[in-house]
């Protein structure tokens, strides 16, 4: 686990960006598998998600069924959807364990003790906190989200909630860095539709020595996601954001990666996740 100080004197906060050790997952997903939609053993990912939310400083039901606090997680479309969890009432908490929970891709709560998080493989975590309305967010920010404005559209909630953005605290763990993110013309063409200044973000191909080889070809580009996320949270007033430096792709023993497991022809991925929790 990787954590970085998000916390308020008058309101504790508790967080961290968890990489892929200390949990009981096997085989692909060693060891801390937490990705309620992955082929892996069901009794295992619930217990490596009992795992996070006890290094958070809550506890779970023997069970591991989020019977008593649970690790909030949302069916994650690669969408800007926020969804707000604020329901007091623990009953209604044990629906985000399953498939049916809501879809988005950035959790929202003022409810303290209650444990929020996304999941990644590459794509940055995004994690805030509003000190001046109590309030904590996730935010699962991949290239098509980040393009569909889903960090806007988190700041344009807790705007709406009352936070005074120029108070914000913000960041952003383990992702696809630079050195790792080839990305084609078409993606490229993307954020220079949505932004012009994205230009800068993007530089031409030119494959370092990497674990595992990447694909190189031409009209390939080397994109900076961190960078775009930082000049969107600017655009909105806040006014610093601190950005881990971990490499997802490059450092397999601490991480997982889609893109590492796309590449070996592997027939799934472990998730880590970040989260947060007021209180």
């Amino acid at each position: 686990m990787t954590a970085q100080c998000l916390s308020d004197a008058a309101v504790p906060v508790r967080h961290g960006f968890f990489g892929r050790q200390g949990g009981i997952s096997a085989g692909l997903y060693d060891s801390l598998n937490v990705a309620l939609g992955s082929a892996d053993s069901a009794a295992a990912v619930a217990e490596n998600r009992r795992r996070v939310v006890g290094a958070l400083g809550s506890e779970q039901g023997d069970s591991g069924d989020n019977a008593v606090s649970p690790l909030v997680t949302l069916y994650q479309t690669h969408s800007p959807d926020v969804v707000v969890v604020n329901s007091a009432n623990r009953s209604d908490w044990p629906d985000f364990a399953h498939q049916d929970r809501p879809r988005g891709d950035a959790v929202i709560t003022q409810t303290p003790g209650l444990v929020i998080g996304v999941l990644t493989a590459d794509c940055l975590p995004l994690l805030l906190y509003a000190p001046d309305i109590a309030a904590v967010a996730a935010v699962h920010a991949g290239w098509r989200g980040t393009v569909a404005g889903v960090v806007p559209a988190t700041l344009q909630r807790l705007q709406a909630l009352g936070a005074d953005l120029s108070r914000l605290r913000a960041a952003a763990g383990p992702h696809l860095q630079a050195t790792s993110f080839q990305a084609g013309q078409d993606l490229r063409d993307q954020f220079l539709a949505a932004n012009p200044d994205y230009e800068a973000h993007f530089q031409p191909w030119s494959s370092p020595n990497q674990p595992v080889a990447i694909p190189s070809e031409a009209n390939k580009w080397r994109f900076n996601l961190s960078a775009v996320v930082r000049d969107q949270l600017a655009a909105a007033g806040v006014p610093a954001v601190e950005v881990l430096p971990h490499d997802t792709y490059g450092d397999e023993a601490d991480w997982f990666s889609f893109r590492r497991a796309t590449h070996r022809a592997e027939s799934d991925y472990g998730r880590q996740v970040a989260a947060i929790a007021l209180g």
